[in-house]
């Protein structure tokens, strides 16, 4: 019996030690870009999927600094890689989403009135990052 329950026990720790792994992209953006108001800097950032549901914290690894946001939705994705949604309108870049190809969802957050504003006059293009 003991034995049955050290193996359940490291399952469940193998387990949700690949699930943790999986909600932690880190990705190089070319580019400043707009996360829900704030201005944040080119360079290589993590995005982590915290465990408070649909909750992502986007991190500039070279300055730390930091956001976190709710995530307005989450919709399923199917053969998708890890990877970052920007929305480029107006002459700016907007962080749209991040998709887990872990978890086969993309998390999406909801589009900032300048960003509804500036797709009126212009469409947004989607630009993809590939991350790890």
């Amino acid at each position: 019996m003991n034995r049955r329950m050290l193996f359940l026990a490291l399952a469940a720790i193998s387990g949700l030690a690949a699930q943790t792994i999986s909600h932690r992209l880190t990705a190089t953006v070319p580019f400043p870009f707009d996360f829900q108001g704030k201005s944040m800097a080119a360079g290589r950032y993590e995005v982590t999927r915290t465990s408070v549901p649909n909750t992502l914290t986007v991190r500039n690894l070279a300055t730390g600094d930091s956001v976190r946001i709710m995530t307005s939705s989450t919709s399923q994705v199917r053969d998708a890689a890890h990877g970052l949604l920007f929305d480029m309108s107006g002459g700016g870049y907007y962080f749209r989403a991040m998709v887990d190809a872990g978890t086969s969802l993309t998390y999406n957050l909801s589009p900032t009135r300048k960003q509804v504003e500036q797709a009126r006059s212009i469409p947004a293009e989607r630009v993809y990052i590939a991350a790890r």
